[in-house]
């Protein structure tokens, strides 16, 4: 099984949030945000499947909108 691996940017988009929050997100160990798991250039990258884990969890992603992210 092939990870999906997405940006910050990404991860804005499909939570409809800004850039900003994700970065806030994860340089504060108080969110419990998963840990990027590399780098494309000076970006961070994560794995979809964990963000959309931890998105559930919290609150900013619907069960019903996980088909749609």
């Amino acid at each position: 099984m092939t990870e999906e691996i997405v940006s910050g940017a990404e991860i804005a988009r499909r939570l409809g949030v800004s850039r900003e929050r994700v970065r806030q997100w994860a340089s504060e160990p108080r969110y419990h945000f998963p840990a990027a798991r590399g780098r494309i250039g000076p970006a961070k990258t994560w794995v979809w499947d964990e963000v959309r884990r931890w998105a559930t969890e919290h609150g900013y992603l619907k069960p019903r909108e996980l088909a749609e992210a």
